[in-house]
């Protein structure tokens, strides 16, 4: 949210938002909602990340083109690789896509974060970057965000410049 507001753009953290008299909705319209999530060590192998819309999404094609700027960000910035083979019902039918009623709407999953083994799972091993290099993972969001508001004409494209540069 900070670095988002050092380029003009506000941002709303969803337990924020439990306080205010109304829902965002209710205020004024937001132009993306992102459900920012570190994945489960459960798949083989436990490394990669993906981000994937709501599968009722009124805003389709705006999603998809956050998801696609996502994509093309993310891993070159992180090194984490993309693996979106893991979308799924719980990605595509997040119980938070409704209850924000903001369109478009995205879940992150920025690879597989647990840092310890898990039952029969052995621990993700995105787990050291992304506690360590929180601050990257915060760059390549704030890129993605801004870039996806230039393409689609919400924000001047002078406001993307040295985005790693903010704190």
């Amino acid at each position: 949210a900070a670095r988002l507001a050092v380029h003009g753009v506000g941002a709303l953290i969803m337990g924020q938002w439990y306080e205010l008299p109304e829902p965002p909705e209710a205020a004024d319209p937001a132009d993306l909602f992102l459900a920012l999530h570190y994945d489960a060590a459960v798949y083989s192998p436990p490394t990669g990340g993906f981000a994937d819309r709501w599968a009722n999404e009124a805003a389709a094609e705006a999603a998809d083109a956050f998801v696609r700027i996502w994509s093309e960000t993310y891993p070159v910035a992180t090194g984490i690789a993309l693996h979106n083979e893991r979308r799924n019902a719980n990605t595509r039918f997040y119980y938070a896509y409704p209850a924000v009623k903001v369109a478009p709407a995205v879940l992150i999953e920025h690879g597989c974060g647990s840092p310890v083994p898990v039952g029969i799972y052995p621990p993700g091993q995105d787990s050291a970057f992304l506690h360590n290099e929180i601050e990257t993972v915060a760059d390549a969001n704030t890129a993605a965000v801004l870039s996806y508001l230039i393409e689609r004409g919400l924000l001047p494209a002078e406001e993307a410049e040295d985005v790693s540069d903010d704190d």
